[in-house]
């Protein structure tokens, strides 16, 4: 056998074995790849969420920096999570779009800066029926922004997809809610939301879940607003009944 020959089995058999090593390869099952989660859509269309909205306004924030009001933190607690102190008082939620941010909700915003602004300042002002319809959108927005939050902690929006639209398309109060503004004594920023249960009583004396509701309160400089939504359905209700 000439050296040429050995030369060129060695060859054969290089080229068997790479041919094997890349068969090999291909066969090899691919390690399994974690997906990246889905965006969820905006709570008021089919946009994907991830814009930063805040809860408070920056030009609020920007005033309590510039008056130097001192209020020792934010004290932060999402359900049954440890209370936490926070030194930066803004807050954001990520559950909006960048379009519904910066159209219809930053003209919400806006139109409430006046009344607010005063509100922070303390200022006294009579609150006509235009700056209540102004104070009731800006306070069931705020209230549906917080509420779309609960889902990360184990929980489930009370507001429906439908009354989110109707908000967005025609500034729509969700039926059965109660808005409520008053003053505070003290300069205060913050809000508590929470839900709970409507039970009747049955001609057996056995108690039956007939809806559930829920309580949203925010507080900004002196101003403040409570906002409470009813999900009970109408057969439930009788006329007279204290709601209405």
């Amino acid at each position: 056998m000439t050296k040429s020959q050995i030369l060129g089995l060695f060859g054969t058999a290089a080229l068997g074995a790479a041919a094997f090593l890349e068969f090999g390869r291909r066969r090899k099952t691919p390690e399994p790849v974690e997906a990246e989660p889905a965006i969820p859509p905006c709570i008021f269309c089919n946009n994907e969420s991830g814009s930063r909205e805040h809860l408070w306004p920056d030009w609020a924030l920007r005033y309590i920096e510039k008056n130097k009001i001192d209020l020792g933190g934010l004290r932060v607690q999402q359900g049954t999570a440890p209370e936490e102190i926070r030194d930066n008082l803004e807050m954001t939620i990520d559950t909006v779009c960048r379009t519904c941010n910066n159209t219809w909700m930053g003209k919400i915003e806006q139109k409430s800066q006046p009344r607010f602004l005063l509100m922070l300042k303390n200022t006294p002002f009579v609150i006509d029926p235009g700056g209540m319809k102004v104070m009731t959108e800006w306070g069931v927005l705020k209230s549906i922004i917080l509420d779309s939050t609960k889902p990360e902690m184990g929980g489930e929006n009370f507001y429906t997809r439908e009354e989110r639209v109707a908000m967005r398309e025609r500034r729509e109060i969700p039926a059965q809610t109660r808005v409520w503004v008053g003053t505070l004594d003290e300069f205060h920023i913050g809000s508590h939301g929470t839900d709970f249960s409507l039970e009747a009583m049955q001609t057996d004396g056995s108690k039956v879940r007939i809806g559930t509701g829920i309580v949203n309160t925010l507080y900004m400089g002196y101003f403040v607003t409570q906002v409470i939504a009813l999900g009970v359905g109408m057969h439930c209700l009788r006329s007279g009944a204290w709601w209405s």
